[in-house]
């Protein structure tokens, strides 16, 4: 997939948008294998079941916003975006992980979303904790599907991320 734009730092988060299959899928991105996050230069974005045992899926839409990382303004609100270190776990590995903000006051919205992905238990980013957001940070975690183990610990990941001021 080719980017509209250029970009040093891509952090890529999105969505499944549709509902054509009643079973459940989740969109993740990454560069040039599963295992690296979107690149200056590669980028691929899909979504994925994990460890589902049926892996048929009808096609959906997906959305996905490709922003620089670092310090933007938004709207005229300041935001700050990147992709983490590969250091985000499982909900049952002793959450939360935080992820860290540059610069920002009141944060009133922020979105994650999987990164590459170095587990092969599948799993989708997540804000974690009853006020996982601050003015200094993001709680997150990786969560999965218990289709194959009620178990939700995880491997590292990396997350993309995205805050915004009020």
């Amino acid at each position: 997939m080719s980017y509209a734009n250029s970009y040093t730092e891509p952090v890529v988060l999105g969505q499944v948008l549709t509902t054509h299959d009643a079973d459940w899928s989740v969109l993740w991105a990454y560069g040039s294998s599963r295992k690296y996050v979107p690149s200056a230069s590669t980028l691929h974005v899909g979504k994925h079941v994990s460890e589902d045992p049926d892996k048929t899926r009808a096609d959906e839409d997906v959305g996905f916003l490709v922003i620089e990382a670092g310090s933007t303004t938004i709207d005229g609100r300041d935001c700050y975006a990147d992709v983490s270190s590969d250091t985000i776990r499982g909900v049952d590995n002793g959450p939360p992980y935080s992820l860290p903000l540059s610069g920002l006051g009141t944060v009133e919205t922020a979105v994650v979303g999987l990164m590459a992905m170095d587990g092969n238990d599948g799993g989708w980013a997540r804000l974690y904790g009853s006020s996982p957001v601050d003015g200094s940070g993001i709680d997150a975690a990786i969560d999965e599907d218990e289709l194959s183990g009620s178990e939700r610990r995880h491997t590292t990941e990396q997350v993309g991320y995205l805050a915004c001021e009020e």
